[in-house]
C-alpha cells in the first residue's frame, strides 16, 4: 500500500525514495538520507499531504526541490 518506499535504488545507495499519492493523479517525493536523515522534498502538490506524511514518518524536511515550474508544485 502506498506511500512506496524504495531504499538503496543504486545497490547500496544511502537513501531512501518515499513516493506519496498526493490528489488522485499526482505524487510527491520525499529523498532521505540513510545515513544523516536529511530529507528533501521534490514536486510536492500540496504541502499538508507531505508534511502529514513526514511527521508521521519521523522525518524532518530540510530542503524543498522544485523541478519544473506549473501550478500543481509549490514551495512548501
Amino acid at each position: 500500500a502506498p506511500p512506496f518506499i524504495v531504499p538503496g535504488l543504486a545497490g547500496d545507495a544511502p537513501f531512501a525514495v518515499h513516493v506519496l499519492p498526493v490528489w488522485e493523479d499526482n505524487y510527491a517525493f520525499l529523498l532521505q538520507c540513510q545515513t544523516t536523515g536529511v530529507t528533501a522534498v521534490v514536486d510536492a502538490p500540496e504541502a499538508a499531504a507531505v508534511l502529514a506524511y513526514a511527521a508521521t514518518q519521523g522525518l524532518t524536511l530540510q530542503a524543498v526541490l522544485n523541478t519544473p515550474t506549473h501550478a500543481d508544485h509549490i514551495g512548501i
